[in-house]
């Protein structure tokens, strides 16, 4: 029903930009799934956390340095692929980027975007739970089982930031991090979570609007923090123009608190 589901498919879930730069982390497989990891300077003591990615999955650029830039912050990252390569094309992100087209170019952008949309909606119908939460779930087990990894933190970004907070209601994970989530039952999916939580979010956000957001906050009764970014959209922390300034300083802020929160309650 209307005000009980954030929306899980929006323009911004499809735009933003291609970071530049190089990921200097490696590829595993862990649980069955191949599995970009980043590892802290300390080694195996560093407190771990995964990435549940957007729709553009695991082999985005972006959320590679993303979890390069936490490794070099204290944390030991793992990334799994758990779309199975089945991501998103990565020229959906083209769409939005000319931000000031004309005529024509608003017509082009307009057209792309309403295919994208369609094809997001179909990618949807493939990674439903029944489908994603055995993967994730076989990652978290062998990272328990295997790697050693006692504490563990989970930070989703848009669609992987539902499955972070459905992690939360579990005892799978210790902590929760979600970048503005999209697709969550409001009525259904807040109120069992039990793990505390930093919700990053986008003051106007196409997918978690400031209703919905109202709303989660009477939902959860775990401790949670609630941090707010204006001047930016849905997505800002993981794909964001790094060329605008204010862009680039949110996603740098909202990386920064992500790591805290972690470092703070991982601490062994």
């Amino acid at each position: 029903a209307a005000g009980e589901m954030s929306s899980q498919v929006c323009p911004d879930c499809v735009s933003g930009a291609i970071d530049q730069g190089t990921p200097t982390g490696t590829c595993m497989e862990i649980g069955g799934v191949d599995t970009y990891v980043a590892k802290a300077a300390s080694g195996d003591g560093a407190p771990s956390v995964v990435i549940m990615t957007d729709v553009f999955g695991y082999s985005l650029p972006n959320v590679r340095l993303v979890a390069d830039k936490m490794a070099l912050k204290g944390l030991n990252v793992y990334i799994p692929d758990v779309l199975k390569g089945d991501h998103v094309p990565f020229n959906a992100l083209d769409i939005m980027v000319d931000t000031s087209p004309s005529f024509w170019g608003r017509v082009g952008q307009r057209m792309r975007l309403f295919w994208s949309l369609g094809s997001v909606l179909m990618w949807f119908g493939r990674h439903k739970d029944e489908v994603s939460r055995p993967i994730i779930d076989a990652v978290i087990e062998d990272l328990k089982s295997k790697h050693g990894v006692s504490k563990l933190g989970v930070i989703g970004y848009c669609w992987g930031g539902r499955h972070a907070v459905l992690l939360a209601s579990t005892d799978k994970v210790d902590c929760y991090v979600a970048a503005h989530p999209s697709g969550l039952n409001l009525k259904t999916e807040l109120h069992t979570v039990t793990k505390p939580g930093l919700y990053v979010l986008a003051e106007e956000d196409g997918a978690f609007n400031k209703s919905a957001v109202a709303q989660a906050k009477t939902l959860i009764t775990a401790p949670t923090e609630w941090k707010v970014w204006t001047g930016v959209a849905h997505g800002f922390a993981v794909r964001g123009q790094q060329s605008v300034a204010a862009v680039a300083k949110a996603r740098e802020e909202a990386l920064d608190a992500s790591v805290s929160f972690f470092l703070t309650h991982l601490a062994s």
